[in-house]
């Protein structure tokens, strides 16, 4: 014969996970759904460790629009923006790479030597 409070235990084990699982699977599911309809960000470029990704690449095209609508210019076709969008974000990475690679580098004994 059973002990009275294990045969309850395990049932109220078996209802907590059941309902927990009942609970969740809504919520797993939801976030399924949206993580399967989200694009994904594209490599559009890799400058030494750095990445140029397709969102960047389409925000900086949408701001050379915007700065050429308000100075009133023609704007230009949606390849010569792309072109001239990734060539803008790569020629940055050079330049930062360049910069990170380059500059002087302090040391925490320096640093606190010099303060």
């Amino acid at each position: 014969m059973k002990h009275p409070m294990t045969d309850l235990s395990t049932r109220t084990i078996v209802l907590a996970t059941t309902l927990f699982a009942a609970l969740l699977s809504p919520l797993a599911q939801a976030q399924s759904a949206s993580a399967s309809t989200r694009p994904a960000d594209g490599i559009a470029a890799v400058v030494n460790q750095d990445v140029v990704t397709d969102s960047e690449v389409q925000q900086r095209m949408e701001h050379e629009r915007e700065a050429a609508r308000r100075q009133g210019q023609t704007l230009p076709s949606t390849a010569e923006l792309h072109r001239s969008a990734l060539n803008s974000l790569i020629d940055e990475r050079v330049v930062l790479t360049y910069a990170r690679e380059n500059s002087p580098k302090v040391d925490e004994v320096e640093l606190d030597r010099v303060v």
